[in-house]
């Protein structure tokens, strides 16, 4: 079974990301890593690039396939 993927909503809509559920957040910003060791970045946003962030559910997935 896949593991959901990690929605972060933007201006400009919103980004389906993977990750473990490793997040930072440093003044603001939110940094997305794929796992705990932090060693592959998948998305950085700064404090006013992104909006709101949450774990994709099965009717998001089902909309975006």
């Amino acid at each position: 079974m896949r593991k959901p993927l990690f929605r972060v909503y933007h201006a400009e809509g919103y980004d389906r990301l993977q990750t473990d559920g490793t997040l930072d957040f440093d003044g603001g910003s939110l940094l997305v890593w794929r796992d705990r060791t932090r060693t592959h970045l998948v998305a950085a946003y700064s404090p006013a690039g992104w909006i709101t962030a949450h774990w994709e559910t099965k009717e998001e997935e089902d909309e975006d396939g």
